[in-house]
């Protein structure tokens, strides 16, 4: 508006030195000539930054920074931030510094912008993502669900950068953004390009099966079948999250098989993807093994998992609740705590709420006989989290921790109440596999009702059935 209003003046005196009539039509002067205009009194650098930073719509001083660095533009965050206050910039958050370049100058610039930059500086994005998401989730996860819309409007990018949107969807999903991975990609469901849609089911998929809604997941996978090879190296980790489905639902030896058959797949060409993929399907079958009662092979092949080269945090965590597990099915509870107190040791690592909200669960459902009031402890922890998040299975597991805890400190009412809360809980997901483990610690059917005659008729009831699901699931 400034220089639109220099403007003005310039031809205001010009047409009264020229004896010239006065037209409001004159006034009306083209946006591309003020922008043109306004970009011609700036230094050299400042042109090559704001032209550059056009290609997004939305970012940060880092981020700022982070692109005109790899652009060898090198410009203090002094010079930075003398350039974002001038009047092309919005400020869109003024406690974080959020920018954007003023729409008009924004499209105005980008034509003439070649595709190819375009597509540099995305991707110079998607890597600050990728080196910052851990330490700065909640800022990393706007500018990648503003830079997500602008590369699905390039489908030949979109085609191209298929591996970097799924490993940065993925690591978001481990983060606890599973929702908004899902209002994020949910509108592309019916695009007319398949690998905008086939990414898009891989993200509904993920999150159908990590809230639990098993039954909706088969649905939509039997109505949605796409070719994984869209996806890549990281087509693997489609497949996996396809048999992971099964394994929920409870068809565990078929699921077993199917894990098996991808690692003979994956591991004559692992070093070739990234690590994440081999080792999180290797994990899966682990768990599986510990479920199905193989202890000391899932034992085995997790402390083989613990060596290999460049595996992550999250993938520690995963590897250590897996040993805990096999620990606390076989009653060894003291080693069980300390093993899930190390995975506890990693979360700043991580900053993680789901894995947080697991271990929590993990560590009441571990002590709720030996030390109920700190079971107690941990089974709200683990509520408070895992309500933030709506994970509906921890919730569940940590209500029945918690009232096995209430049960051993003969505060039978409350026990009640946290067994039928657990019940309520678990009744909302179709996981066949987490409705068992549920059942191994509370043993909520039949135990409950005796809950108010004392502790020994339920201690009574919960060995019974624990010596029954043992025998279910092949221990003894």
């Amino acid at each position: 508006m400034p220089l639109y209003l220099d403007m003005c003046v310039d031809l205001y005196e010009n047409a009264l030195n020229n004896n010239m009539v006065l037209d409001t039509a004159m006034f009306s002067i083209p946006t591309n000539k003020i922008i043109n205009r306004y970009i011609r009194h700036l230094k050299a650098n400042e042109k090559n930054a704001i032209r550059l930073l056009s290609v997004l719509d939305f970012f940060s001083n880092e981020l700022a920074l982070f692109i005109l660095v790899r652009e060898n533009l090198f410009l203090s965050e002094d010079e930075l931030d003398n350039l974002f206050e001038k009047s092309i910039f919005v400020l869109l958050d003024e406690h974080q510094y959020f920018y954007k370049i003023d729409e008009s100058v924004r499209h105005h610039l980008q034509k003439s912008l070649d595709p190819e930059k375009k597509r540099i500086i995305l991707n110079h994005a998607m890597e600050y993502v990728k080196q910052n998401m851990k330490q700065s989730p909640n800022t990393c996860y706007r500018i990648f669900m503003r830079q997500f819309r602008i590369i699905a409007d390039d489908t030949v990018y979109f085609e191209q950068s298929i591996q970097d949107l799924v490993q940065i969807m993925v690591s978001f999903v481990d983060l606890g953004y599973w929702s908004d991975i899902h209002r994020m990609a949910a509108p592309y469901l019916n695009s007319g390009n398949s690998c905008i849609r086939a990414f898009a089911i891989f993200a509904e998929l993920f999150y159908l099966r990590i809230t639990s809604r098993i039954p909706e997941a088969q649905k939509f996978m039997e109505e949605n079948k796409i070719d994984s090879r869209l996806f890549k190296g990281y087509g693997y980790l489609y497949e996996f999250l396809k048999i992971h489905i099964i394994h929920l639902s409870g068809r565990y030896d078929e699921a077993l098989d199917s894990y098996k058959e991808l690692l003979s797949r994956i591991e004559p060409i692992k070093e070739s993807l990234d690590s994440h993929i081999y080792i999180t399907v290797s994990l899966k079958y682990t768990d599986l093994l510990f479920l199905k009662g193989h202890f000391k092979t899932s034992l085995e092949m997790s402390k083989e998992l613990a060596g290999t080269a460049d595996i992550s945090a999250v993938d520690k965590i995963k590897l250590l609740r897996i040993r805990g597990h096999i620990y606390r099915f076989n009653f060894m509870l003291e080693q069980a705590l300390d093993i899930y107190h190390s995975a506890m040791d990693l979360l700043p690592l991580e900053k993680s709420l789901s894995y947080e909200g697991k271990i929590y669960t993990n560590l009441a459902e571990s002590c709720c006989y030996s030390d109920p009031v700190k079971a107690l402890e941990y089974a709200n922890k683990s509520i408070e989290i895992n309500g933030k998040i709506d994970s509906i299975i921890e919730i569940g597991k940590a209500y029945t921790a918690a009232a096995i805890s209430c049960a051993m400190l003969q505060r039978f009412e409350d026990a009640v109440q946290y067994a039928k809360k657990g019940i309520e809980a678990q009744e909302k997901t179709s996981s066949h596999g987490e409705r068992l483990a549920v059942h191994y610690e509370g043993v909520f059917t039949d135990a409950v009702n005796l809950l108010v005659h004392g502790r020994d008729n339920y201690m009574l009831t919960y060995n019974l059935h624990s010596l029954l699901l043992d025998r279910r699931l092949g221990i003894v």
